[in-house]
């Protein structure tokens, strides 16, 4: 895992190296142990700050280039199938290190470069040099676990793993208070390709395009989608497959793919948070390996699930770290969240993914496993019960539109609606087979909240907030035999209506974790802790407001004080206007 920075002159004036090093010194969190740059002719710079997580812990710049120095390759992330890949088919090349990174710049030595990307398991974000087309390749996972954003004027084209370096590179760059207002659209920050900063935009989800450097134009040349990955065929088929052959078969899966992804020679941890997803994942690491350790966060007054956590010790065989967090670290880690964002925190579950990552950093662990993403492949929201067939409804409670009437509509939120009513129908699309319309509408939201609340916010909380403190976030449920399996599965593996309450979401895993651990451990859903509405203590009178420029007072008042949903986000939004930079505003 590491950070990316890149900057290239369109006029091709020489850059100035050393505000491009220390723009990629604000990654140096990302990347602890040594960078890697290249400087191609006098105005195009690649920069990289690294973390190690494969091959040895030593700087080898060598990893970086094919074996013929013709590809250089710029990568964050982790390649999960890299030894396969390696023995499959980089064995005649002989390779001085096998690496992940290594692998994966010689991979493209063998295959047209868009077939590489179908070959990869894991999450990655990358940037490919190839010195003889003058080409630099961009590339993105399809679960959108990794992210590079993208600046372009007239000028120059800036390539980063994190805003703050665009923003330091270029502090001419203005907030679009529009866009802004796209979050009070959806119950979390929801992003699509524009971010909150003119000229500024993410890379979509399983993109890859070039940049050719003689003309400065980008090209599409492949997509993957997580989408692509619905199958009629093996859906219905899973339809007469019993219940038990489906568990087997998920147990199989998880085992197999928890052992690629156990860190070598580096220490460790893994969250328990006393639900369902998470005690699976630790489950499995530990009947393989040893974790160094598993963490539980204690948010004083607000976790339920606090009396029940050491209960999970007999059937892990390892001791759980209770770490208590009360309403003072938790507004501390809130503005350090803010901070690292550069934008309001997409969920204040983003407080509690960076208190989980500081304090395993601290035992020298250098990964962080987590049960991001079953709830959404799963079907472990109650969102998702059948109580609705109306098909040009997105009922889900985490990407459906949920307008305050907060703000005037601009042409940004109208933009925003379509968009995301476009992303509905390819997900009803997606599951047109599936006779039954509710099951259909249900299994459609899942799609949405899988490709777009993952990608948006979980993903972009897990990878930020332990990114900045050294540690690599490692999502199993998004490996891609999982989420082929996933999203092949049939509704009534997902949501059994006919079950007792604490059965009804989520079945098939929760009978899986009946396997590990007893029933009474199916604690009730208690979503994310923490003390987000209590920091309206922190922000001040609401006449003094910030957002009070850009909202009427009256209205601003009434749903401050009427909602608390509506609460935290004017709190979001109003703490980060106080912290950013006036000259973007």
């Amino acid at each position: 895992m590491c950070g990316i920075f890149a900057v290239i002159n369109k006029n091709k004036e020489n850059l100035n190296l050393d505000k491009c090093r220390k723009a990629l010194n604000l990654l140096n969190k990302r990347g602890p142990d040594w960078k890697v740059e290249k400087k191609i002719d006098k105005h195009i710079y690649l920069g990289q700050s690294i973390l190690s997580m494969t091959g040895k812990m030593k700087k080898d710049l060598n990893n970086n280039f094919s074996i013929s120095k013709n590809f250089f390759l710029l990568f964050v992330g982790e390649i999960y199938n890299y030894r396969n890949l390696n023995s499959d088919y980089l064995q005649n090349l002989n390779l001085n290190s096998t690496s992940d990174t290594n692998v994966f710049a010689n991979l493209f030595e063998r295959f047209p470069k868009n077939k590489v990307n179908n070959l990869l398991d894991g999450m990655y974000a990358y940037l490919l040099y190839d010195k003889s087309e003058n080409i630099l390749t961009i590339g993105r996972d399809p679960n959108g676990e990794k992210t590079l954003y993208i600046f372009e004027d007239n000028l120059k084209i800036i390539i980063s793993s994190e805003i703050g370096p665009i923003l330091f590179y270029n502090k001419k760059i203005n907030l679009n208070i529009n866009i802004l207002k796209n979050y009070y659209l959806t119950r979390h920050f929801l992003n699509l390709e524009k971010t909150i900063f003119n000229g500024i935009r993410k890379i979509e989800t399983g993109i890859q395009m070039d940049l050719n450097f003689l003309n400065f134009k980008f090209k599409i040349k492949d997509r993957i989608k997580i989408n692509n990955y619905i199958n009629p065929v093996i859906y219905n088929k899973n339809l007469k497959r019993k219940e038990d052959d489906i568990i087997n078969e998920l147990d199989d899966l998880i085992n197999k793919n928890i052992k690629q992804m156990i860190p070598e020679k580096r220490k460790y941890a893994s969250i328990v948070s006393g639900g369902i997803d998470s005690s699976l994942v630790s489950s499995y690491l530990c009947s393989n390996s040893n974790p160094n350790y598993l963490i539980y966060l204690n948010h004083v007054g607000k976790d339920f699930h606090t009396a029940k956590i050491k209960s999970f010790e007999k059937y892990l065989k390892r001791r759980i770290h209770i770490h208590d967090v009360n309403e003072k670290n938790y507004f501390n880690t809130y503005l350090k969240a803010i901070n690292i964002c550069k934008t309001p925190i997409n969920s204040h579950s983003f407080v509690g993914q960076y208190l989980n990552a500081n304090i395993v950093s601290k035992k020298n662990c250098r990964a962080l496993f987590g049960g991001e993403g079953a709830d959404e492949l799963f079907g472990g929201y109650s969102t998702y019960l059948p109580n609705n067939s109306n098909l040009n409804l997105n009922n889900s409670d985490y990407t459906k539109i949920v307008d305050s009437n907060l703000f005037k509509e601009t042409k940004e939120q109208t933009l925003f609606k379509k968009q995301m009513h476009s992303k509905w129908k390819e997900c009803l699309s997606n599951y047109s087979f599936v006779s039954n319309t509710s099951e259909r509408q249900s299994l459609s939201m899942m799609l949405m909240d899988a490709t777009l609340q993952m990608e948006s916010n979980a993903f972009r909380g897990s990878d930020l907030m332990s990114m900045n403190n050294s540690v690599e976030s490692r999502s199993l449920f998004f490996r891609k035999e999982i989420v082929n399996f996933a999203l092949n599965l049939p509704f009534k593996f997902k949501i059994n209506s006919s079950s007792s309450p604490d059965m009804k979401t989520k079945f098939i895993l929760k009978k899986l974790f009946i396997k590990k651990f007893s029933k009474k451990l199916i604690l009730k859903k208690q979503g994310f802790a923490g003390f987000p509405n209590e920091m309206v203590k922190y922000v001040g009178p609401i006449d003094k407001f910030i957002l009070n420029n850009y909202v009427d007072n009256v209205k601003l008042k009434d749903n401050f004080y009427k909602d608390r949903g509506i609460q935290w986000k004017i709190l979001n939004t109003e703490l980060y206007l106080k912290m950013i930079n006036p000259k973007h505003l």
